[in-house]
C-alpha cells in the first residue's frame, strides 16, 4: 500500500498530461512542483490511500480517512523507492531548476579557472532542457512573476545562496509562493491525484 501510494500520484500526472484534447500545461507544471515538496521530500509523512477505490463526487459517501505515516516509520523498501523516484525525476525535470547542473557546459558560466571570465548571457543552446512549461506559465495570472522558478532554484541545497541569488535574487518561501493555490491542492488530493480518471 505504501508503494501504490507513492507511484499513482506520479502515473497520475503522467496520465494527464498525455491528453491531447484539452490544454494540460499549467496543471501538470503545477503538480509536479507540488510533488517535488510533498511525496519526493523524503523527510515528509506519506500519505496511505489505495488507488483503486475510486469515489464518485456525485455521491454522499465519504472516501476512507488518509492515514499519513511518519517519514522514519516508513519500510525501508519505501522510502528507498522514494528516493530513487526523486532521482529519476531529477534527471528528467527538476534538474532544469538547478543553477549549475541545467547547463550543458556548466564550467562556461562557473569557470574553474580563475583567468577565465564567466559567460554573461545564456541563449536556449546552453540549457540542456527546453523551459516550455515555465514559458506557458507566465500567461497565467498566478503564475506570471515567475516566482515558482525561483522558488525551484532555491531549493537545491548543494549550492550556495550567492550561486543562486547571483541570478535569482531573494529566495522566496513554498508556503508564501503556493498560498491558496498549494492549500488546495493539498486539500483536495484525494481528487486530483486518486478521483476520477477521466
Amino acid at each position: 500500500m505504501e508503494l501504490r501510494s507513492v507511484l499513482h500520484p506520479v502515473r497520475k500526472i503522467q496520465s494527464i498530461a498525455q491528453r491531447t484534447k484539452v490544454f494540460c500545461a499549467i496543471p501538470v507544471y503545477v503538480l509536479l512542483i507540488d510533488l517535488y515538496y510533498q511525496l519526493l521530500d523524503s523527510t515528509k509523512t506519506l500519505r496511505i490511500f489505495d488507488p483503486a477505490v475510486i469515489y464518485s463526487q456525485n455521491t454522499r459517501n465519504a472516501p476512507n480517512e488518509v492515514v499519513e505515516i511518519p517519514a522514519a516509520d516508513l519500510n525501508v523498501n519505501t522510502s528507498v523507492v522514494r528516493e530513487k523516484l526523486k532521482a529519476a525525476l531529477f534527471n528528467r525535470f527538476y534538474k532544469r531548476y538547478h543553477p549549475m547542473k541545467a547547463y550543458c557546459k556548466v564550467t562556461d558560466f562557473f569557470p574553474t579557472r580563475v583567468v577565465q571570465e564567466p559567460k554573461d548571457s545564456a541563449e536556449q543552446k546552453v540549457f540542456l532542457f527546453s523551459y516550455l512549461l515555465d514559458i506557458q506559465a507566465v500567461f497565467h495570472p498566478k503564475l506570471s512573476n515567475m516566482q515558482l522558478m525561483k522558488l525551484m532554484v532555491f531549493s537545491f541545497n548543494d549550492v550556495s545562496n550567492d550561486v543562486k541569488m547571483s541570478s535569482y535574487g531573494t529566495s522566496p518561501s513554498y508556503e508564501s509562493m503556493f498560498g491558496v493555490l498549494s492549500s488546495n491542492l493539498r486539500n483536495k488530493s484525494l481528487i486530483i491525484c486518486f478521483g476520477n480518471q477521466d
